[in-house]
């Protein structure tokens, strides 16, 4: 199958690497109690990791490649006309999610908009899934489990994140130029966290991450000094800054 360059397409063809993904879905299954059998797939393809998962769960699949469409309609019509399977051909991040089919996500997503699919569906007022599955490049799941970036610090305030396992560039088809992580998120049990707020302190503190935070010292002095408050940070630079010390300002700090 042509790979879109445009769509940020790598298909997963290691199948050591696709049971281990569905070994993982089945264990959150078991030990979360998500109701019923039923997963959001994100980016199925050509649907190597759909036909593993249509084993133990009911799919819901999220394509925006008509090519891709066309492919699964065909491998699978059987399990479509069962209803074991529902093929939504549409742009993810322009897709209204029924939290009463499942709220449980899984995919290998696209490295060009990895970040903004997590946004969309974890990280908003409404923390649409309690739990999720994602392959994603290497580069951004090491900033999601160090919580030393914007996207890892708001994660980690609203989810409990584990590395799975480390995926190397040969288990795709074409090989991409990065490697790749399998994460877990499981939404933890209360956070008394505003994520609106949350997240405009964050985009401030990590607006120049690689400069020091006295950066934004004239521009947001109360917030400079708030912070400071909570710790000596007048030296340092973003991602030395402690989560535990951006949530406790984002609790006694309104932006």
């Amino acid at each position: 199958m042509q790979q879109k360059k445009q769509l940020g397409q790598n298909f997963l063809i290691n199948q050591n690497v696709i049971n281990k993904i569905v070994d993982f879905a089945k264990l959150n299954f078991k030990d979360k109690k998500i109701y019923e059998n039923k997963i959001y797939e994100i980016g199925p393809g050509s649907g190597a990791l759909t036909v593993q998962l249509l084993q133990s769960f009911q799919v819901r699949a999220i394509e925006i490649d008509p090519d891709c469409v066309s492919i699964l309609s065909e491998k699978f019509a059987k399990e479509i006309a069962a209803k074991k399977l529902e093929i939504v051909h549409q742009d993810v991040l322009k897709y209204s999610i029924d939290l009463n089919y499942s709220n449980f996500l899984i995919g290998n997503l696209p490295y060009n908009i990895g970040a903004k699919i997590i946004e969309k569906f974890l990280l908003n007022t409404n923390k649409l899934f309690k739990y999720a599955i994602f392959m994603l490049q290497k580069e951004v799941a090491d900033k999601i489990l160090s919580a030393q970036g914007r996207l890892g610090v708001c994660v980690q305030a609203f989810y409990e994140v584990e590395k799975k396992i480390a995926v190397s560039a040969s288990s795709f088809y074409p090989a991409p130029d990065v490697e790749s992580t399998v994460i877990s998120l499981s939404i933890k049990e209360s956070s008394d966290i505003n994520y609106e707020n949350l997240k405009k302190i964050v985009d401030v503190i990590f607006q120049n991450p690689r400069k020091k935070i006295t950066s934004f010292k004239k521009s947001h002095a109360d917030l400079f000094q708030k912070l400071n408050e909570i710790g000596n940070y007048s030296n340092a630079r973003p991602s030395e800054i402690k989560k535990e010390d951006i949530y406790c300002l984002s609790k006694n700090y309104i932006i």
